[in-house]
Order: C-alpha cells, then sequence, then structure tokens
C-alpha cells in the first residue's frame, strides 16, 4: 500500500498545510494498515477549520522513532468508527464525538468520555442528558454466575468523584466500566 502521509521526527513542527487531507476511506485503510505493522496511536484528534471538522491522525513507529502524520475531513456530522479494526481508537473515537457532538457509528461502546457541559451549554445554564452521569449505556455481561459490583459516586475520598460498575465471575473481572466526574 502506497501511504498518504507525512513523516516526522519527535520534536519535530510542521505546517498545517503539510499534513495530507484524504479521503475517510483511504484514512481508515492507512490506519489499520500501520497498526498492522507495528505502528502506535500517539494522537487522534479533532479541529474545527474552515467550518468544518478535521480529524487529525499521527501513528508512530517505534523501530524508526518517526510518525506518520495525516488527517481527514468530517462529511455530515458523522463519524464510522475505525474502532472494531483497530481497538487503539477507543476512547480518542468516544472524546472526538463527544466534543464535536459527532454521530459515531458503529463504536463497540459510543458513551462520552467526559461528563462536563460544553461552555456554549454552561452559558445557556443546560446540562444535556446526553452527558449527564450514569445516563449513558451501561454494559451488562449475563450468566450464572455472574455479578455487578457497583462503587462510587465517590471512592476512598482521594480520587475524583466517579462510579465504577465491575463485572465479575469469582474474582475475575470481566469488564470495568468507568464514569468519572
Amino acid at each position: 500500500m502506497n501511504l498518504n502521509t507525512a513523516q516526522i521526527a519527535n520534536a519535530e513542527a510542521i505546517g498545517l498545510s503539510d499534513i495530507p487531507l484524504i479521503d475517510k476511506r483511504e484514512l481508515t485503510e492507512t490506519i489499520v494498515s500501520l497498526c498492522g505493522h507495528s505502528h502506535y496511536v500517539n494522537a487522534f484528534f479533532g479541529a474545527e477549520l474552515n467550518g468544518q471538522i478535521r480529524i487529525f491522525a499521527a501513528l508512530g513507529d517505534p523501530s524508526s522513532g518517526l510518525f506518520d502524520v495525516f488527517s481527514t475531513s468530517v462529511k455530515n456530522g458523522e463519524w464510522e468508527s475505525i474502532t472494531p479494526e483497530c481497538p487503539q481508537l477507543h476512547m480518542f473515537e468516544r472524546e472526538l464525538a463527544e466534543q464535536f457532538d459527532l454521530r459515531l457509528v458503529g463504536h463497540p461502546f459510543p458513551a462520552p468520555v467526559h461528563f462536563a457541559p460544553t461552555l456554549a451549554e454552561q452559558t445557556l445554564g443546560k446540562w444535556p442528558e446526553r452527558i449527564v452521569p450514569g445516563t449513558g449505556p451501561i454494559i451488562s455481561i449475563a450468566g450464572k454466575s455472574i455479578h455487578e459490583v457497583a462503587v462510587g459516586p465517590v471512592h476512598a475520598g482521594i480520587i475524583e468523584p466517579g462510579h465504577f460498575r465491575f463485572m465479575c465471575s469469582g474474582e475475575i473481572v470481566h469488564h470495568l466500566q468507568i464514569n468519572l466526574g
């Protein structure tokens, strides 16, 4: 696969115009290909530029010390998840959806990462239901020996407020859901 990326070294600057803008299909193929060849997702974030949401990716290659950098634009306020093919993007995509109010399609757990209203929502005095702690989806595991342990809203008094839900079978934790804030 001929990759349409810019390569940079650690701490090297690159101009916005030097970052390739590719279509979503090519971005997905590039990420899946690079992650399949020992690269790691170091950054995956969005920015509003010229009235459009642009998604940037930086994947590092530990063997060469170089980063492949590239981007795409979001169409129709919707983002087709790449997480099923590249689990490294799990939290990145959830945060993107939350920050830019994108509809996240095909993500295995499209819950918000943070539970704080945006500046616009604070100004309007609103707290949208989509980000109220505890209103997002809860993963459940069914089975004869499965039990859930809910801890919170505050645990031990030394960490930030949170709710932790453990799905266990004996001492084996199969899933832990964390809602902070």
